[in-house]
């Protein structure tokens, strides 16, 4: 006869060792794929992939409802975070099923060209490659360079001018903390 305790400590060996160890890898988010479903709440991530460049190359990783996933250290949503360009500081996975558990990602640059710039108010707009138009305010502690012959200078946010080729660093997605410029061709 197994007495209670031996039940329940039989209980979490077993619970235990069912549990695969996750694995832990970094990187840059190259690609990244959200099947949604509706829902009365609104709607839900399905199922998520995601292709990260880490030190072994290129992996691709499953993101499901139950992964937990930050963004700038606030929780969010897996379509909305994971997006090319940004940095994932750490992703929890189960290396048998490459599934996710947890994914903190830091966000990338905004890269595009400067489409206005409103020195009045501190407003820069940026048009990303797929023709988007990005509104930023750049506060006066934030850092511009640009980037003139292999070599990076300071300059004032007068300085940029339209047509411009920009980076933008923002943390909350609306102030630009840091701009690395280069001139328009």
């Amino acid at each position: 006869m197994i007495v209670p305790a031996a039940l329940a400590a039989l209980i979490a060996l077993t619970a235990a060792a069912a549990e695969a160890p996750l694995a832990r890898t970094a990187g840059k988010v190259l690609r990244s794929q959200s099947k949604i479903a509706p829902s009365a709440g609104g709607p839900v991530l399905r199922e998520g992939r995601l292709t990260l460049a880490g030190k072994s190359g290129e992996e691709e990783y499953k993101a499901t409802p139950r992964t937990k996933v930050t963004l700038d250290g606030k929780p969010a949503k897996f379509p909305k975070a994971a997006v090319a360009g940004a940095i994932a500081l750490k992703a929890l996975y189960d290396p048998a099923t490459k599934e996710l558990a947890s994914l903190d990602l830091k966000s990338g640059p905004v890269l595009g060209e400067v489409a206005n710039t409103d020195i009045l108010t501190g407003a820069l707009s940026v048009r990303s490659a797929d023709k988007s138009l990005r509104e930023f305010v750049v506060p006066e502690n934030a850092g511009i360079r640009r980037e003139v012959d292999g070599k990076s200078a300071a300059i004032p946010f007068e300085a940029l001018q339209v047509g411009d080729g920009v980076e933008v660093f923002s943390t909350d997605g609306k102030t630009a903390v840091e701009i690395r410029a280069r001139a328009a061709p």
